[in-house]
């Protein structure tokens, strides 16, 4: 399916992500689902920051969403400025 993240690291489902615009209002709350993926179908093209805890540790990526829409499955993710950085 298309507006699909997809993350790499196995048993993140049921795990909270928070997706965060560039002006820093939250838009998306959701959970990473059995799949071990989010929906990102609603959001506009643009730049979001995700946002979620692994190992009691909170992680940032960026991410990219375009249009037309695409699936990545990402098994690692790229670097920019830093933070790793996720393209839908």
């Amino acid at each position: 399916t298309v507006d699909v993240v997809r993350f790499s690291l196995p048993g993140l489902q049921e795990v909270p992500v928070s997706v965060i615009d560039v002006n820093g209002k939250v838009v998306l709350n959701t959970r990473i689902s059995q799949e071990n993926s989010i929906n990102v179908g609603l959001l506009k093209s643009g730049i979001y920051f995700v946002q979620m805890e692994i190992e009691k540790k909170i992680v940032n990526y960026k991410l990219l969403k375009k249009w037309p829409p695409h699936t990545y499955k990402l098994k690692k993710a790229s670097r920019y400025n830093g933070m790793p950085f996720l393209m839908v």
